[in-house]
């Protein structure tokens, strides 16, 4: 890299906003922190354990849900399969979650680890990956929400929806949270800040970072506001259809079941998402606003834990589905010892 380069880098830094240039807004942290370092034998190791559990426990989970849909040919329906979409995202983010921590852990800073052109790319891509693929599980609990909207509504028995839509709504639970995010591919880029490539938001003021967000997270509460309001409805015509639907007494309550548990399972979910979610995604709104400071180095223990609880969130969604979702502990039954 030429020294005219390394310069315009250290200016974009710089001129990003008012703060130390190893000390930027939303976590994105420039340089070394040397407070790791401080950190006790036994607190580090502590640390790279729960990860390294927890991505194993989610790596397990979701792929005896990708298993059992894949091999039960009960589950081979809609909703199962966008439970896999799901359990796929989850493993995604849990991937990338450990590789972002492990490199804090081990080398006391988010410095990239690829330079050059694959190291741009890596860093665009990457990046976006790691916005969108927490935002697929809100966007497929809304699909299977309205999927279940439309079967309560239905007097008799509902047929599915065709093939090409489905699959079209499957693809606009990763295409719509890529739009909101798409300027990460313009916006990142890598640098060169003491020796070290970066990986980092070098084409927005603070301003325009602050007003991105601020509608990110609008958008972000309305979409929570959007599910809550489709399952107070399915909940309302669960009722009504019950009545209305002219089945046997016991296919009734078959139905009615059905529809709780399915309800009930989109409700853990989002309980699981206010209590996991809430706490990271409100400090990091703060820390836009600079009201606070949310960062790994300046509160090193304290944005671990509510890293971990994010990453918590996305462990235990297959154990609702198990929970919930009859299909579901029926099939897990079958590849189980204790079938009873």
């Amino acid at each position: 890299m030429t020294a005219n380069q390394s310069q315009n880098d250290s200016q974009k830094l710089l001129n990003y906003n008012d703060y130390p240039p190893n000390i930027q807004t939303s976590g994105l942290r420039i340089g070394k922190c040397e407070d790791l370092s401080a950190d006790t034998t036994s607190e580090w190791v502590s640390k790279v354990v729960a990860l390294v559990f927890i991505f194993l426990f989610c790596l397990t989970l979701n792929s005896i849900v990708i298993l059992l849909v894949y091999k039960t040919k009960k589950l081979h329906k809609d909703m199962c399969y966008l439970i896999v979409n799901m359990a796929f995202s989850d493993m995604l983010v849990m991937a990338l979650g450990l590789e972002e921590w492990l490199n804090i852990l081990f080398t006391e800073s988010r410095s990239w680890k690829i330079g050059g052109y694959f190291g741009t790319i890596s860093c665009k891509v990457v990046t976006l990956l790691r916005f969108v693929a927490p935002m697929v599980s809100i966007t497929t609990l809304i699909v299977i929400s309205m999927e279940r909207l439309r079967a309560v509504l239905s007097p008799i028995r509902v047929q599915p929806i065709r093939r090409l839509l489905f699959w079209c709504l499957v693809g606009l639970s990763w295409l719509f949270p890529s739009a909101i995010y798409s300027y990460t591919l313009y916006a990142f880029d890598i640098i060169t800040y003491e020796g070290d490539v970066y990986c980092y938001d070098v084409d927005l003021d603070r301003r325009g970072w602050i007003i991105y967000h601020f509608v990110f997270y609008a958008i972000l509460i309305l979409l929570f506001i959007l599910l809550v309001s489709l399952n107070l409805t399915i909940i309302k015509k669960l009722h009504t259809s019950h009545i209305a639907v002219s089945l046997p007494e016991n296919e009734k309550k078959k139905r009615m079941q059905k529809f709780v548990r399915a309800v009930a399972m989109v409700a853990c979910c989002s309980v699981l998402f206010v209590v996991c979610w809430g706490p990271r995604n409100f400090l990091r709104f703060l820390d836009h606003l600079a009201v606070v400071r949310f960062d790994y180095c300046l509160s090193k223990n304290f944005f671990f834990v509510i890293d971990f609880l994010f990453y918590l969130n996305f462990s235990l969604s297959p154990i609702v589905y198990f929970v919930f979702l009859k299909d579901f502990s029926d099939a897990f039954r079958q590849i189980t010892p204790w079938k009873n």
